[in-house]
């Protein structure tokens, strides 16, 4: 049985990362979240956290 594309076997995961991705997009756009607590914001901390040395579970949620 032979496997079925939409694109091609390559292009399909790509084009399904970028629906994925702009529909994210869309949904913060029309529901924001509050100042300070925004994606970039928030991996910022954990990336932060992470670097220093700090466990994840001693950052509070």
């Amino acid at each position: 049985m032979s496997q079925t594309y939409l694109i091609s076997k390559l292009m399909d995961p790509l084009f399904g990362m970028a629906i994925g991705i702009y529909g994210y997009y869309l949904f913060e756009k029309e529901h924001p979240r509050p100042q300070g607590k925004g994606l970039q914001e928030l991996l910022m901390k954990r990336w932060n956290s992470r670097n220093n040395g700090v466990s994840s579970e001693s950052v509070q949620h």
